[in-house]
Order: C-alpha cells, then sequence, then structure tokens
C-alpha cells in the first residue's frame, strides 16, 4: 500500500501483532540491465496493526536478483 525509507505499510491475510518481527519481499517493478527481475528484501518489526492492515519498520533491506524461491535475511 505504501513504502517509504523507514517503513511499509500493508495488507494482510490475518491480523498481526504489534512487535512481531517478519521478513517481507517486494517484486520490484523495473528489471536490472533490462533483463534480470529483482526483488526488495525487507525485514524489520511490525509498529501499527489494525484489522488486516499493518505497518513494519524497515530495519535491514537489500536488493536480490529474482530466482526461485526467497532466502531469509
Amino acid at each position: 500500500m505504501d513504502l517509504s525509507r523507514s517503513g511499509v505499510r500493508f495488507t494482510t491475510d490475518r491480523p498481526l501483532d504489534t512487535g512481531l518481527n517478519l521478513e517481507l519481499a517486494v517484486q520490484w517493478p523495473v528489471l536490472l540491465d533490462g533483463d534480470v527481475h529483482l526483488q526488495l528484501a525487507l525485514a524489520g518489526s511490525i509498529v501499527w496493526a489494525e484489522g488486516n492492515e499493518a505497518a513494519m519498520e524497515i530495519l535491514r533491506y537489500e536488493f536480490r536478483t529474482r530466482g526461485g524461491q526467497i532466502e531469509p535475511m
């Protein structure tokens, strides 16, 4: 829903608890060198949650080339 340098707000399929540590992967819309798919890997903790919306403070992030499965940070 919303992504900034310090956080991300998103919807979930179930409510999340504040303080939960979480890792997310965002499929990046721009190709590296016009050919390679990228994903933005984010790690942080939930700072706000209401219903099926949550906000996570980003503690670490990195771009990765997208292969098969997402590897843990």
